[in-house]
């Protein structure tokens, strides 16, 4: 069904009042299937699915091994005809964008048991982010766990309303600025739709190597693989006319392995054997081979691999709500048979210390790829901000080697994930130094006495206006202090046991007066989301322990 809908926006999108060309050829798009019936029908949509994952770039990567699901033509027709193509999917007031896409995979992340929630970051908060960071045309801008594309396409639409873009300016954010990658084949997929539906990616570069031309790196977790998503343009989601289905139908897209970058510009190269990355900033011509691999040099928006597993570019922006969850293991068998779990720690050369919790390791890897004066913004949860061990030795590193210079405390209740409690990070990397080159570090609390839902009391882009002026983009260096927004010297933040950074000092008036408490359905929310954290604490403790008694025991 993901793919019919595809269709059905792209053939809208190419009509008034939108009239982009389309990316789909004539004889596959969706009048093609509107004019077939019966065992016709089911025969042609076959076809153009197999046809349409032969094509170069973007369109072989969305259609790559796509798979009718509905072979019976009577229901293949009622499906395109009655339900999807009575509606008028495209929003209107989407500026040409495919704002009607991601409502879909908005609404699918509300399905809590079964939905794309992990994957989905609110659009609220990403547009304040972006307009935090404020990227600029020319910057090259990467998600390292891009889910569905929601910063990649904040990051987009916000250089788009640049005045004055040029022609080579507007042709390099096409196709050059942004860059994903995603450890879970369907939702790169889904990625891969949404920045298409927007005019993202190239339209003449070489096709998507075979699953056998390239290795699969393992994964980092067997957990939740992130909740990234996708992001309009400031001003909150928009409205999806008519039902919405399921979005899990979906199959795998390209694998690369992780290699080395371009070091001469800063661009990734994107090549597809060993020694590859996932990524490009520059295309040789399409028919360049990978001498390693024997597939062509290509160059695409997203891709997926294990952003972990290696550096892939240096980046001017990187905007990442990276995966939230267990630590990362892996799964093995004994000489019994028996399953056992062990904690997967990631070695690397450029990380200040090895861990097997995968947001500290997203947050060095994150480091490593910024550019030279680059900027982040990271969504983080709590425990980055005080576990010790590991979690101190990288805090004290990316104080003295980044400027560390703005926390926001987010509030609970904002996310699709049960029991998360999370923070942004605001740094920018800087060369080599003696002195640290954080100063203060400025922290604006939005979680005490804040009470938000996912439906009742949603959190809106209104609600971030105070903590993007107290940011001050335009010179961060001119900042004020208020109620909600206070600095934190380096000296005073070195001292803290542990190099805490989990600081709050607005008192809780639920504590204070019994009459100021909220409404009973968001406490009972609240103890909710804290014994779910607290669960998944003591499931991790428990599979640590596990596997160190199995290991004590065979000894």
């Amino acid at each position: 069904m993901t793919f019919l809908l595809f269709l059905k926006m792209a053939d809208e999108q190419s009509r008034p009042p939108f009239n982009r060309a389309s990316a789909v050829p004539r004889d596959f798009a969706w009048p093609s299937l509107l004019a077939k019936d019966g065992d016709e029908l089911e025969t042609h949509y076959r076809h153009v699915l197999e046809s349409l994952g032969k094509q170069k770039g973007m369109l072989g990567l969305v259609f790559r091994k796509a798979q009718n699901k509905i072979q019976d033509p009577a229901k293949l027709r009622r499906l395109i005809v009655d339900l999807i193509d009575k509606e008028q999917w495209s929003s209107l007031s989407a500026d040409v964008k495919g704002d009607a896409y991601e409502g879909l995979l908005q609404k699918n992340a509300e399905d809590v048991k079964g939905g794309a929630g992990q994957y989905f970051t609110p659009r609220p908060l990403i547009a304040a982010m972006v307009d935090a960071v404020q990227p600029a045309p020319g910057n090259t801008i990467c998600d390292p766990a891009c889910g569905t594309g929601g910063f990649l396409l904040a990051a987009h639409d916000y250089i788009a309303r640049t005045p004055g873009l040029d022609k080579a300016q507007k042709k390099r954010l096409k196709s050059g600025t942004l860059y994903g990658i995603e450890l879970v084949d369907s939702v790169a997929r889904l990625c891969a739709m949404n920045l298409l539906l927007h005019g993202i990616g190239p339209d003449d570069v070489g096709p998507v190597p075979s699953p056998g031309a390239v290795g699969r790196v393992p994964s980092h977790g067997g957990g939740n693989p992130g909740i990234v998503g996708p992001v309009p343009s400031p001003g909150g989601p928009r409205g999806v006319v008519g039902p919405v289905p399921s979005l899990s139908a979906v199959a795998s897209v390209a694998e690369v392995e992780p290699g080395a970058s371009d070091a001469g510009s800063g661009d990734p190269a994107y090549k597809s054997g060993a020694g590859a990355v996932g990524i490009v900033g520059r295309l040789p011509s399409p028919g360049a081979q990978d001498a390693g691999s024997g597939d062509p040099t290509y160059k695409l928006p997203v891709v997926t691999k294990d952003a972990l597993a290696g550096k892939h570019g240096e980046y001017d922006v990187v905007l990442a709500n990276p995966p939230f969850g267990k630590k990362s293991s892996v799964t093995i068998v004994n000489e019994a048979g028996d399953q056992e779990k062990e904690s997967l720690v990631i070695n690397r050369d450029d990380f200040w210390a090895s861990t097997s919790n995968k947001q500290l390791n997203f947050l060095q890897h994150i480091f490593t790829i910024l550019k030279q004066h680059g900027r982040a913004a990271v969504v983080l949860p709590d425990n980055v901000l005080f576990e010790g061990g590991a979690g101190e030795t990288i805090r004290r590193e990316l104080l003295k080697q980044a400027d560390v210079h703005t926390l926001l405390r987010l509030p609970t209740g904002i996310f699709y994930a049960q029991g998360v409690k999370a923070n942004v990070l605001f740094f920018d990397r800087k060369p080599a130094s003696e002195k640290p080159w954080t100063q203060k570090l400025w922290i604006y609390d939005l979680r005490t006495n804040k009470h938000f839902t996912l439906k009742e009391s949603t959190l809106k882009r209104s609600d971030l206006d105070d903590f993007v002026a107290c940011y001050n983009p335009k010179n961060r260096h001119q900042r004020t202090e208020s109620e909600r927004f206070k600095g934190f010297s380096y000296d005073e933040l070195i001292k803290r046991d542990k190099v805490n950074l989990d600081i709050f000092w607005l008192k809780d008036e639920a504590l204070e007066e019994s009459a100021n408490l909220p409404a009973p359905e968001i406490i009972a929310q609240e103890i909710s989301d804290d014994l779910e954290a607290a669960l998944e604490q003591f499931a991790t403790i428990a599979e640590d322990l596990k596997g160190t008694g199995a290991r004590q025991g065979k000894g």
